[in-house]
């Protein structure tokens, strides 16, 4: 396939990413003298992850826009915690993945979310970013109980509409 409209830089990114191979081929249209080329990239189709693929949910934040006491991931929408939404699709995700784990990062309000997790994600790990220090330092918390993965998928605990789907 050839896509002129994308940027060196952006089909550099692709190839780099595993998801293009990029192959440059000499115009047939121009001298001999001036080398000018084309840029043909070819999308892979990707096969679907067999390995051990943890998922790791980010259930650390204090949810201050909330104005709230109780944890951002315990509030509920569809009469469930909006936790238990990202455990169902994290888990709906793993069913096909004999090996794979969940990880919860947990930070404010873990007071709350530790047992209530422990009912309703028994099989998930649990572990403290305190202090919480964003994002990437929750995965950085998180890397002790990911083993020896060499891929992980990252979600957000507060998103009530990710499916299994969705994330494949």
């Amino acid at each position: 396939l050839h896509f002129r409209w994308l940027s060196a830089a952006r089909k550099a990114a692709l190839v780099r990413l595993g998801l293009a191979s990029l192959a440059i081929q000499p115009r047939e249209d121009v001298r001999p003298k001036a080398p000018a080329i084309r840029n043909f990239v070819e999308f892979r189709r990707l096969e679907p992850v067999r390995e051990d693929l943890p998922v790791v949910l980010l259930a650390a934040g204090r949810g201050v826009r909330m104005k709230s006491a109780r944890p951002k991931v315990l509030h509920e929408a569809a009469g469930r915690p909006l936790i238990d939404h990202a455990v169902a699709a994290a888990r709906a995700f793993l069913a096909g993945r004999p090996g794979s784990r969940l990880v919860v990062v947990a930070g404010a309000g873990r007071e709350e979310l530790i047992p209530h997790l422990a009912k309703t994600a028994p099989e998930a790990v649990v572990v403290v970013q305190d202090p919480p220090r964003g994002t990437g330092d929750a995965v950085r918390v998180a890397l002790p109980a990911l083993g020896d993965a060499r891929r992980v998928v990252v979600l957000a605990g507060d998103v009530p509409l990710l499916t299994a789907g969705t994330l494949v």
